[in-house]
This record gives C-alpha cells, sequence and structure tokens, in this order.
C-alpha cells in the first residue's frame, strides 16, 4: 500500500503561527485598535468610555464624530477614521497612566478635577475643546505627575 505524503500546513496555518509573516492574515491581539487596519470600530472607544462613564454626547465630541448620537438617541455605530483611531489611541494612554497617577476613579478625575494646567476647566473639557493639542496636554500633565510620583 502506498504512504501518504506527509502532510504540510497550508499557507493560513503558517500564517498563524507567524503573524509577522509579509501578507499575513493572522489575526493580531491589537488588530481592533491598529490604524493601519483601516477599520477600527468604535467597540473599543466605547469600551473605554463606558469605563471612564462619560456621557455618550461628550465621548462622541472627544473622539470628533460629527454624526451625534442617532435618532433614537443610542450610540452610532461607527468606524473610526485613520484621526479618530490615532486619538484612541491617545486616549488608552491617558487611561494607562490615569491608573498610576490619580489614585481614584479615572472618570471621577477626567469629569471633575481642575488643575491650572487645564485653565480652569475639567480634563475633559480640555481635551473636548483643545482636540489633538487638549488630548496631548492631559497626557502629558499625566506623565510628568507619573514621573514627579516615581521620584
Amino acid at each position: 500500500m502506498p504512504r501518504k505524503p506527509p502532510r504540510t500546513a497550508s499557507k493560513s496555518t503558517l500564517r498563524a503561527a507567524n503573524p509577522k509573516a509579509r501578507g499575513t492574515l493572522a489575526r493580531q491581539p491589537d488588530d481592533e485598535a491598529s490604524p493601519q487596519r483601516g477599520g477600527v470600530t468604535g467597540a473599543a472607544f466605547w469600551a473605554l468610555i463606558d469605563r471612564w462613564g462619560i456621557p455618550d454626547v461628550q465621548a462622541l465630541k472627544l473622539i470628533g464624530h460629527a454624526g451625534g448620537q442617532t435618532r433614537t438617541g443610542k450610540r452610532p455605530r461607527f468606524r473610526l477614521s485613520p484621526e479618530q483611531a490615532e486619538l484612541l489611541g491617545y486616549l488608552r494612554e491617558i487611561d494607562e497612566q490615569l491608573v498610576g497617577v490619580t489614585g481614584e476613579d479615572a472618570g471621577k478625575w477626567l469629569m471633575h478635577s481642575t488643575a491650572p494646567a487645564f485653565k480652569g476647566r475639567t480634563p475633559l473639557d480640555h481635551m473636548i475643546r483643545g482636540g489633538r493639542k487638549g488630548i496631548s496636554d492631559v497626557l502629558r500633565f499625566l506623565m510628568r505627575k507619573a514621573l514627579e510620583k516615581s521620584v
């Protein structure tokens, strides 16, 4: 009886085993938040907003979503533009910094803290009004606080 040739791995199996391979189709753990994928969903954004407890209308302003809520007052489903995906990346960095720096609930700090660096506004208001610059101001502030805390 002839022997069957050894079974070779399919291309998709090889790609899954080596996600860095050129032309890979394997899902990376952080694919949902990767702007290069060209389709970051709003789900990653809403997960962060839920954790912070920010009202939906303010959240949509924060990410620069022009559409607002649906006619029924529900959260819209949307894919983030490359710029929005980049902002989400900054917001995630803020979230990471908040965990170690504030010593309180992140959402509470964002919506109630006032520091001279934010010109008398809350960090959330500063980010909404300032857009990308406001978000980077808050991130820089938190990074500075983390550095001071570590010394």
